[in-house]
């Protein structure tokens, strides 16, 4: 691609296997993503990615503190308007979301689930509108995953199953969602799928329909659920 003349989008596909390669040990992918964020020579987009990448590898090696400041400034980059496209914002405002609902489950007592769902609540309605109408299925999809995650804290599991399926049902970017991890209750609604296959089979259209449905539900839930989900299955 760079032979090509488009340096642009091989350093966007550098930093997303960098990503991959980080999480799966590659020490050297690690240092350049470190790199990645302080380069001037890539796009505002792939430094967002490259610090959801950070995170990700912080959360898999278990360095919450870490993984929530490297999504804070992803975060941070999607607020100004101009360098990132609608569905980029989409996906990193969702998968920042899916962090802190790891981070929070994996430390209840340092993390309280209140912060951590009112923080997750905010990053997917930032995320709502672009995901929406971004003409864009798999981005549409990785929303709708970010919401299974959501849905799955709350133990709200058949909802979590239902919007994991559709989401995938759109093509959805789960490695760019979850390489960080599914968390311990998403992971448990997700393997019980038995007799749940015609889902995928639902048009587009009625799929984004429900998709809609769902995550309206559960971000018009304003209130932090607190307590004590479910067991799994329930």
């Amino acid at each position: 691609m760079t032979l090509l003349g488009a340096q642009g989008d091989a350093g966007s596909i550098r930093v997303l296997l960098d990503v991959q390669l980080a999480v799966a040990g590659d020490q050297e992918a690690a240092r350049r993503l470190a790199e990645a964020v302080t380069s001037t020579d890539i796009q505002p987009m792939d430094v967002a990615q490259a610090y959801i990448g950070l995170a990700q590898l912080a959360l898999r090696q278990g360095r919450h503190d870490d993984a929530l400041a490297h999504a804070a400034h992803a975060v941070d980059l999607t607020d100004h308007p101009g360098p990132l496209g609608p569905q980029s914002r989409a996906v990193l405002r969702t998968a920042a979301a899916v962090v802190h609902l790891c981070v929070a489950e994996a430390r209840p007592l340092v993390d309280p689930g209140v912060r951590a769902e009112a923080l997750a609540v905010e990053l997917l309605t930032r995320a709502r509108d672009e995901a929406l109408t971004s003409q864009d299925a798999p981005v549409l999809g990785s929303w709708a995953l970010g919401g299974a995650a959501l849905a799955a804290y709350r133990g709200s599991f058949e909802n979590a199953r239902e919007l994991w399926t559709l989401g995938n049902r759109l093509g959805a970017k789960v490695v760019r969602v979850f390489q960080g991890g599914h968390g311990a209750r998403l992971t448990a609604a997700v393997a019980e799928q038995d007799g749940r296959e015609p889902l995928r089979e639902r048009p587009v259209v009625e799929a984004t329909d429900r998709i809609r449905e769902l995550m309206d539900g559960l971000l018009d839930r304003l209130r932090p659920s607190g307590g004590t989900p479910p067991a799994p299955g329930a």
